[in-house]
């Protein structure tokens, strides 16, 4: 298990915290980025409509 945590550990060095999936070279994920973008703004709106509802 020490060998696995260690591994953790430099992982989250390496990406600074964030999610990162493993992809084969050559594979286009510009498309998943675009989504998770639009995505997180429609999300905008609706949250501030909950903060201050008419």
């Amino acid at each position: 298990m020490k060998q696995q945590s260690s591994l953790d550990d430099a992982a989250r060095r390496l990406t600074n915290g964030h999610y990162v999936e493993q992809t084969m070279p050559g594979i286009d994920t510009s498309d998943v980025s675009e989504y998770l973008r639009r995505h997180k703004e429609q999300l905008k709106p609706e949250q501030s409509m909950k903060k201050n509802p008419k």
